[in-house]
């Protein structure tokens, strides 16, 4: 399957991703998970006006970092030793279907 931006933003929704928000270059949003809320965001430069992702690019990312980051802790200890001083989790790969399907399978552990 190929992903586009709509694809996400449907898996967002169906999350009940609040406080979307679209600048320059940036969408981002917030999610409810089992240790708190998760902020995410995207930079949409990365995609045409179609929603599709660009061919050009070498690396897509989904930048993640939960909002209380001693709630996160627990998780972030067990699974992810290298982030647990900042509460960040971000989502990086050489191409978009790889970035998103890793993401969407994290995310669903944990909501």
């Amino acid at each position: 399957m190929s992903y586009t931006l709509r694809n996400f933003y449907s898996y967002l929704k169906s999350k009940n991703a609040t406080n979307d928000t679209h600048n320059f270059k940036l969408y981002s949003c917030k999610i409810k998970t089992k240790y708190g809320d998760l902020l995410i965001s995207i930079n949409i430069d990365n995609f045409s006006k179609q929603g599709k992702p660009y061919k050009r690019n070498k690396v897509f990312s989904i930048f993640c970092c939960f909002d209380d980051f001693e709630k996160a802790k627990p998780f972030l200890e067990e699974y992810y030793e290298n982030r647990v001083f900042t509460g960040k989790w971000n989502f990086h790969y050489s191409n978009w279907n790889e970035t998103l399907k890793n993401f969407k399978r994290e995310l669903d552990k944990i909501t």
